[in-house]
């Protein structure tokens, strides 16, 4: 490797650079083709920063000038994360990179809007219910005075008050306990003393 000169004779930076171009494996084209077109946008990457990331790598490629930008958008489209702008990108005429990323940077942006329509629905039904819900929970049962249901499903619909014997209530809502909150002991029935 360092003939006519003997290794001895050569500066240390000069061998290290003979010993590199000897031993490093020439990089071939469809190496770096290969490389350029297996290329995917990371999970954290932006759209930008993958476009960005092509330019790079094709400088490394040597495409001829003709198929170059072709070679860059095709690339992008088949590397992208989101599959629904894959798809999307497909179906548009792209003349350069840029058109591209314009394109997809669209396509997620309408994206996101309409996920946020989504949950705005989402939420409005939701707060609805509950308004519903809390309307019907918060209004007392005039048969037992719960909270948890209508008067139309209490349990005292059918049942016989012990205070004054009436159907339709319990004694806790009983109309005549309710006006005469201090009946004697006298007044009460017998059951109502134990």
């Amino acid at each position: 490797m360092c003939k006519p000169q003997e290794p001895m004779d050569l500066p240390i930076a000069d061998l290290y650079a003979r010993l590199d171009s000897a031993y490093t494996a020439p990089t071939m084209w469809i190496a770096q083709w290969v490389k350029f077109f297996s290329t995917k946008q990371k999970p954290e990457a932006t759209l930008i920063q993958f476009s960005g990331d092509l330019r790079a790598k094709a400088e490394t490629c040597n495409f001829p000038d003709d198929v170059r930008e072709k070679n860059m958008i095709a690339a992008f489209v088949m590397g992208l994360k989101d599959e629904v702008a894959t798809k999307k990108l497909c179906t548009k005429s792209l003349a350069t990179l840029q058109d591209a990323l314009n394109a997809a940077i669209e396509i997620e942006m309408t994206r996101k809007e309409l996920q946020m329509d989504d949950v705005k629905t989402e939420v409005n039904k939701i707060s609805q219910k509950g308004r519903k819900n809390s309307q019907g929970a918060g209004k007392e049962c005039y048969r037992c005075g719960r909270r948890n249901h209508s008067p139309g499903s209490c349990y005292f619909r059918d049942k016989r008050c012990n205070t004054c014997d009436e159907k339709g209530h319990s004694s806790r809502k009983c109309p005549e306990r309710t006006s005469n909150k201090y009946i004697s002991a006298e007044e009460r029935r017998p059951y109502d003393i134990l």
